[in-house]
């Protein structure tokens, strides 16, 4: 077999790093999460996720909804890209000790101060600060 259909088959080849992708987007991301990847999420997950959320962010890694990852790819959601970008660089600033513990602790706060979960969820300082970058700089 080739090298390059060898490669093909290895599964957590990296396919699609965020630098290419956010040229294609026009959206500007820090070198440090340029060479981030961009994976679809598993199958397992896409189903848990059942059409609700279009992509999650661990620490290097974006996973995109399957059915929206050529469409990321392209350059086609600089929005959604904009947020997950912020999202790499949270995990990057904080580490994945304080930032998981931080967001589900305010999560579940929110929630047991009753607040329904996506109030609960667009109430976490992370998102928040995600959201807010999804419009772009301003001019």
């Amino acid at each position: 077999m080739p090298v390059a259909d060898q490669e093909a088959n290895i599964p957590d080849r990296c396919r699609h790093r965020v630098g290419p992708v956010a040229v294609a987007s026009g959206v500007t991301a820090p070198d440090a999460d340029a060479h981030a990847c961009i994976r679809p999420a598993p199958p397992w997950l896409a189903r848990l996720w059942n059409g609700r959320i279009s992509a999650m962010t661990l620490p290097g890694t974006i996973l995109v909804r399957p059915d929206l990852l050529a469409d990321v790819v392209a350059g086609g959601r600089p929005a959604l890209l904009r947020h997950e970008i912020v999202h790499l660089a949270q995990w990057r600033r904080d580490g994945p000790f304080r930032f998981l513990a931080s967001y589900l602790l305010q999560y579940a706060s929110a929630r047991m101060a009753g607040m329904p979960h996506d109030v609960a969820y667009r109430g976490i300082s992370y998102e928040r600060q995600a959201v807010a970058a999804e419009a772009g700089p301003s001019a």
